[in-house]
């Protein structure tokens, strides 16, 4: 992995980098969270916080740690616009060369922006490992990866089936913001938008240390957990209706055919049926197609909820299993 960083660079000369963070409700959690960002070795950080129009003491909260400090900068949000809008609108106010993401509910490392920095290279995103945590801070497990059975990836068309890079994890370039922004209506993530655009830009790299503490709780938007099979068809709605927006704006011509079928794909699984103007055996013809098709057979409509659901069920207990080894 090529270095960013030459150890002859005083702190003077190091780039700002600004951490863009989202809030809602987030008061349980949210000062461990900017004190591990106020405690960063990085030495040349700016914090702009969206609030979504939080309802409990995250304002105040936010508004304290502003007479505080003068690298934090807010934004509140008039209406709830919710987390893919309120990181657009922090990012797009962020003053640095590089911009790291930030959760609410998380802890960083102390290195976690100085080892991102020094090894981002040449690439547009860098992303790293997790130590998963409770909600009490608890170790569920030393690496998300791990535990996730999580693959590195690096070319656009593995990102189309599937995301492993969490929000929280990330350092971006500005580059990379400034051809993502504005995000398109309708899509699922932010995160997983902003992988894509980097691999169909450039490239993505991975730290494959854990530089901070990814808190598992009951209020995670999105987080590490499986889910039943009904919560497995909605986000296969969502996953469908997100490739459908970025379709529709066109964002990437080049890849064209194959987000259309990942779009069909997703949606047969929640339809229960393929309906494409593609061929159901063009899924062969893009990564991971095999592993779709046996998707496809198993949740098509044709078995039925309740044979779906076992389907399903047995999966998840599989990868429970595999998790636990």
């Amino acid at each position: 992995m090529k270095s960013n960083f030459s150890e002859n660079q005083s702190e003077s000369d190091l780039p700002l980098i600004s951490v863009a963070m989202a809030t809602y409700n987030g008061d349980r959690y949210l000062e461990e969270q900017i004190d591990s960002i106020l405690s960063q070795t990085y030495p040349n950080l700016e914090i702009v916080i969206c609030d979504d129009l939080s309802r409990d003491s995250t304002r105040e909260i936010l508004q304290r740690y502003e007479k505080a400090h003068d690298n934090v900068s807010l934004i509140f949000n008039s209406e709830n616009k919710g987390v893919v809008r309120s990181f657009e609108t922090a990012i797009s106010l962020c003053k640095g060369d590089f911009i790291a993401l930030s959760d609410q509910d998380d802890i960083f490392l102390p290195e976690k922006i100085f080892e991102l920095y020094r090894h981002i290279g040449d690439a547009y995103l860098i992303h790293c490992d997790s130590v998963l945590i409770d909600s009490k801070g608890n170790t569920l497990h030393p690496s998300y990866f791990a535990y996730s059975k999580t693959k590195d990836k690096h070319v656009f068309t593995d990102y189309l089936l599937g995301n492993n890079v969490t929000g929280n994890s990330v350092l971006i370039r500005k580059e990379l913001a400034r051809f993502s922004l504005p995000f398109p209506k309708g899509i699922r993530m932010h995160d997983h938008y902003l992988a894509l655009a980097a691999c169909y830009l450039g490239k993505i790299e991975f730290f494959d240390l854990p530089l901070q503490l990814y808190r598992q709780h009951d209020k995670n938007v999105i987080g590490a957990n499986l889910g039943n099979f009904d919560t497995f068809l909605k986000e296969s709605r969502k996953g469908y209706l997100s490739d459908h927006s970025i379709l529709r704006a066109g964002i990437f011509p080049k890849y064209k055919k194959e987000i259309e079928l990942q779009r069909d794909f997703k949606r047969a699984i929640f339809k229960g049926k393929w309906k494409s103007r593609y061929s159901l055996l063009k899924l062969l013809d893009v990564p991971g197609g095999k592993k779709m098709m046996v998707y496809y057979f198993l949740f098509c409509g044709f078995w039925g909820d309740p044979i779906r659901n076992l389907f399903y069920s047995l999966l998840t207990s599989m990868k429970k299993t595999k998790q636990s080894a």
